[in-house]
Order: structure tokens, then C-alpha cells, then sequence
């Protein structure tokens, strides 16, 4: 089963992106896959981005799911996902159609957690997926429908503030898994779902401060470039290497716009680690992402690596994130870090 993630104008490919690697990380029967496909304001007026408080009603948000969903002839089982910064016209989070279509608004989560917004925007991919699954409908009073909330999938968030409840416990009530199972939902798409809102809950409680008593360890950077946490020698290629030394160096954080004023820096470490480095590749590294820049996918490998060596939740007080338009950091204190490289 295929779930198409789409998007707005406004909101960037590359946040899109990191939600489709997130949803993939739990495997199981659904496929999500990020498009890059951009709705031309020209062709849809009401896309004319006043600002990102400017509602769009649901008919507007649907009729985007069907015109994708017709013009590339995406099948009647799979799904259509809309992300956009928009807010719609009834305040909701999310909401879906019997077209198995759906949309999940990006912005205002930094109100409700601290966590990156792309673990709350995943959560809302797959509910509204099992959501359509079940049959779910919107008329009340409605047994799968929570008005006081549960901690449950289908709480309804009448006061938005109640949505951390079940973000925090990744869960689904017994009613609501007793109507998917009715409905033979595939017990592997019911594991999948909930185990990608587990990851989702352990990376909303470790930003909340719920750490189990894990604590970071020190990080060490020796004259050669290598890189230990704690003891472990961390395994990362040239530009990793060169990404995750530089975002250490600038704990206080760095766009990515400014990039390229830091171009000699970048280029100086990278050939340390390798001295017949090519300097296109800092200039690849630093390019715009609409220019094939390759930051995002080297971030996203980088994060990768740290995750499969130090696995979670240690692994969270290295990984490098920020969203496009504020500064990318490693969030971590000056304190755990000591270097003897130098370049």
C-alpha cells in the first residue's frame, strides 16, 4: 500500500523528505513516498500565499489530493497526504475524506511540543491512514471519536493543548482497535503504525526532558578527525565527518544560507580527513537544495550513522537538525565537546 506524501509551494522539499525518511524507518506494508511535485499558484489562485495564517477551506485542500490523484492516476488503494503550513478553515490538525485523502497542517506545533515538527506531522500521516482505514466518521457522538481524550489515536483535541496526551503515548484505545480489526485492517499495517508512533513518543518525551536517566556522553575529536563518543570511534565518511566536526565547532548553530560564507572552513576540515579531496564537494555540500545541493542527504546519512551506532535514545543529543529557515545545530553543550584537530 503506497502513501503519497504532497505538499504546498510553501512549505520546503526538504522537511517533506526528512517526514517520508521518518515514516519509512518502521517497515511494513505502507510505502510512503515524498513527492516533489509543485502546485502552480497561477493554475490554483487560492494558492496566492497571503500568509501562512490565511485559512484555505477543506474543499480547497481536497481538491489538490484529487487533481494529483487524477493527473498521475494514482490507484483507489492508495493514499494522497497534503502537508502544508496553511491553516485550514476549521482549525483542525488533520482531517481525511472516503477518497483516501488527507492533509496535516506543518505549522504551530513549537505551541504544543519541542520537539522537531516532523514527529507530530508523521503521527498525523499514519492516523489519518488508519483513521481512513476504519471507516472513521466524523459525525458525533461517535464511539471512536474521544471528546474527553483517552490518550488514544482518535482523541478529538476539541482544546488543541490535549493533543501532547496522545502524542506522549502513542497508543490506540481497545474500541478503536476492535473497529479496525471489523474492518480487517492487516494486523502488519496496525504493527507498522504502532511502531512508528513508538518512535514518534520516545523522541517527544526525550525533547520534553524524560531522557530514563540517560545522560550524553563526552565527544572527542583527535588530530587525524576521528570522532569518539564516549569510547566508540563513530564510522563516518569524509563529508559526514566534515558536517558533524563543523556543526560542533558552531554549537550556536548556523543556516543554511549562510553556508557558503563558510566555505574555506568546511573545505579546510574536509581535507584533513581527506587530503585529495575534491573542493567541488564542499561546493555541492553547500549549493541551495533547488541547485542539487547535497546537505540535506548528507545530514540525513550522518543521522543515520549516529543512530546505528549509538542507537536511541543516546543517539539524540548528537543528531544534527534545524528546519529551513531557522539555524541547524547539534544540540549539545560546549562542555562534552574537546578537539585536537587542527585544520
Amino acid at each position: 500500500m503506497k502513501v503519497y506524501l504532497i505538499k504546498t509551494p510553501e512549505y520546503e522539499i526538504e522537511n517533506l523528505e526528512e517526514v517520508e525518511e521518518l515514516l519509512n524507518s518502521f517497515q511494513g506494508p505502507m510505502e510512503f513516498i515524498a513527492e516533489n511535485y509543485e502546485f502552480n499558484p497561477e493554475q490554483f489562485p487560492f494558492l496566492e500565499q497571503i500568509s501562512e495564517e490565511t485559512p484555505l477551506s477543506w474543499s480547497e485542500l481536497f481538491f489538490l489530493c484529487d487533481f494529483y490523484r487524477k493527473t498521475f492516476q494514482i490507484g483507489k488503494s492508495d493514499f494522497i497526504i497534503l502537508l502544508t503550513k496553511r491553516r485550514n478553515s476549521f482549525n483542525f490538525f488533520s482531517i481525511f475524506n472516503e477518497n483516501k485523502n488527507a492533509f496535516v497542517q506543518t505549522s504551530g506545533w513549537e505551541l504544543f511540543t519541542q520537539a522537531n515538527s516532523k514527529f507530530p506531522i508523521a503521527y498525523e500521516v499514519v492516523a489519518n491512514v488508519l483513521r481512513c482505514l476504519m471507516k472513521l466518521h466524523l459525525s458525533f457522538p461517535n464511539d471512536w471519536i474521544h471528546i474527553q481524550p483517552l490518550g488514544c489515536m482518535n482523541d478529538f483535541c476539541g482544546n488543541k493543548k490535549e493533543i501532547i496526551l496522545k502524542l506522549r503515548t502513542g497508543d490506540i484505545c481497545n474500541d478503536c482497535l476492535a473497529k479496525m480489526k471489523k474492518e480487517n485492517i492487516d494486523d502488519q499495517i496496525i504493527n507498522q503504525s504502532l511502531g512508528i508512533f513508538e518512535v514518534i513518543r520516545d523522541q517527544l518525551l526525550f525533547k520534553q526532558g524524560f531522557t530514563r536517566n540517560i545522560n550524553p556522553k563526552s565527544i572527542h575529536v583527535n588530530k587525524d578527525g576521528k570522532i569518539f563518543i564516549g569510547n566508540k570511534m563513530i564510522n563516518l565518511n569524509p563529508l559526514e565527518s566534515t558536517l558533524f566536526i563543523f556543526f560542533l565547532k558552531h554549537n550556536e548553530g548556523i543556516m543554511l544560507n549562510d553556508l557558503q560564507s563558510h566555505k574555506k572552513e568546511l573545505l579546510a576540515i574536509y581535507r584533513k580527513l581527506r587530503p585529495a579531496g575534491e573542493e567541488s564537494s564542499i561546493d555541492e555540500l553547500i549549493k541551495p537544495y533547488y541547485q542539487g545541493g547535497t546537505f540535506s542527504v548528507n545530514k540525513t546519512r550522518l543521522n543515520k550513522k549516529l543512530k546505528e551506532e549509538l542507537g536511541e535514545p543516546l543517539a539524540n543529543f548528537y543528531y544534527l537538525n534545524g528546519n529551513r529557515g531557522e539555524a541547524f545545530k547539534i544540540n549539545i553543550s560546549p562542555d562534552y565537546i574537546s578537539f585536537d584537530i587542527r585544520y
